[in-house]
Formats: C-alpha cells, sequence, structure tokens
C-alpha cells in the first residue's frame, strides 16, 4: 500500500510516478489534494474514478505552481 496523510499535490504526485513506475501495488490512496482547502500546486497527475493516471506528464512531476 502507498498512501498520504495531508501532503499537497506535489508529494502526492511523486508518489503517483513512483507507483506509475514500480508498480505492485496492491493498495493506492492518493487523494489527499482533493481534501484540501487550498493546494499551491496544479498538475501533476490526475485521478478519475480511482484512477491515478501520469501519462499527460510531459517531463518531471509535471507540477506547476498556482
Amino acid at each position: 500500500m502507498i498512501g498520504a496523510m495531508m501532503e499537497s499535490r506535489l508529494a502526492t504526485s511523486a508518489a503517483a510516478h513512483l507507483v506509475a513506475g514500480l508498480g505492485g501495488f496492491r493498495f493506492v490512496d492518493l487523494d489527499t489534494p482533493m481534501l484540501l482547502a487550498e493546494d499551491p500546486f496544479a498538475g501533476g497527475y490526475e485521478q478519475r474514478s480511482g484512477i491515478n493516471n501520469v501519462s499527460g506528464v510531459k517531463s518531471g512531476l509535471g507540477i506547476e505552481r498556482n
């Protein structure tokens, strides 16, 4: 399992890339940016219906500062 507590999109994006690169995780809980009132970052990965998608990232973690 891999998860996050209350990290911003920057940290969870790094974790999403780790999961995509290594695989082998039975449970992935990286939804904490959705719980933040304000996240200073945008981009990184896309999450829809429980699926984390990093295929749209062009370079690095794909994070931008808001």
